[in-house]
């Protein structure tokens, strides 16, 4: 079966296999525009782009979403009064965002419920920086999906190498994914408190049985 070259690609094939009933878009103002486009033919889904707290935002065309602090983000869902099928990510790409972004936004997954979120493979040793910067980034999102997926054994997990790294998380047994969670997984946890150039280059060292990499 050929891969699905994109993350809307991904979100598309998943919907055509189980319909989903309630979607959730959520992205931050640095990047996921192409979730603005993604199933703009359905009614049902909840969108949402959210300012960080820490850094100067650039104006952002906020296009159909709700635009929010992160800091209120929890507080948003919780409003809702409803959890999601499918919920697709596009986290700003510091830890904090992107950690606190995939713990909260699976506490809101239905119990057959899917996760796919953009940027969980680093190709690039000069984009991968904890911090953001003004030009092609993508921060430590990647080691965020595998710090989850450690904290996290119950849930399936698979990362497609296209697109920057489509991550998938799901609450049930689905094509693609399967349960991950290792002694490397903790190693790179260990490494990455003290030295994020190490995590890195042991994150590529490792990929395959950290994030089941799906090529």
């Amino acid at each position: 079966m050929e891969l699905p070259k994109s993350f809307n690609d991904l979100c598309i094939m998943f919907d055509n296999q189980f319909n989903f009933k309630n979607i959730l878009c959520v992205r931050h103002p640095t990047g996921g525009m192409f979730l603005n486009k993604l199933f703009l033919n359905k009614s049902n889904v909840t969108r949402i782009l959210y300012e960080t707290n820490n850094i100067k935002q650039p104006k952002c065309d906020k296009g159909p979403n709700m635009l929010i602090k992160h800091s209120d983000l929890k507080n948003v869902l919780e409003g809702f009064n409803k959890k999601f099928d499918l919920i697709c990510l596009d986290p700003f790409h510091e830890y904090y965002e992107s950690s606190s972004d995939l713990s909260l936004l699976a506490s809101f997954l239905l119990d057959d419920g899917i996760l796919v979120c953009h940027d969980c493979n680093i190709f690039n040793k000069d984009i991968h920086t904890p911090y953001f910067i003004h030009k092609d980034w993508l921060g430590v999102t990647y080691y965020c999906f595998v710090e989850f997926a450690y904290n996290n054994p119950d849930y399936y997990y698979a990362v497609i190498n296209k697109d920057c790294g489509l991550g998938i998380i799901s609450k049930k047994e689905i094509q693609f994914v399967k349960k991950v969670h290792n002694e490397k997984q903790k190693q790179l946890i260990e490494i990455f408190k003290n030295n994020t150039d190490e995590a890195y280059d042991y994150f590529k060292n490792n990929v395959n049985e950290l994030i089941n990499l799906i090529k």
